[in-house]
């Protein structure tokens, strides 16, 4: 059965829930709380993977999704440096990381099997 609509693609649900996980992390946390740089890039990194998947997704080609779930992926890696370096300077703890780590790899495996999809169906 071809998907209607972005959002019932795995990747871009697990997008929403890293962007939700990241607001709910800055706005609980008092070590983050003044930390409005660090926040506003995690914040629109995070936003970005998932809107470039239902961008790409309203593409009209599988080359064009292509080249935005390339964007989505390199989005992803953005957040997992963040996410060491908030690891590193101790703004979150380990617990914290791991969390937010499996949720980047999640999507990261979900957009290579996305990918690797398309680019066969172009290849063919």
């Amino acid at each position: 059965m071809a998907l209607r609509s972005y959002t019932q693609m795995q990747c871009w649900q697990d997008s929403r829930l890293l962007f939700r996980e990241m607001y709910v992390l800055f706005k609980e946390s008092s070590a983050l709380k003044s930390e409005f740089a660090l926040k506003d890039q995690m914040i629109r990194a995070s936003l970005s993977i998932m809107n470039n998947i239902a961008e790409g997704f309203g593409r009209f080609s599988n080359k064009e999704f292509l080249r935005f779930l390339n964007i989505a992926r390199g989005s992803c890696y953005e957040v997992e440096s963040m996410i060491h370096a908030m690891l590193e300077v101790e703004l979150i703890n380990h617990t914290q990381s791991i969390v937010l780590f499996d949720l980047t790899n999640k999507i990261r495996r979900g957009l290579g099997a996305l990918t690797k999809t398309l680019y066969n169906s172009i290849s063919k």
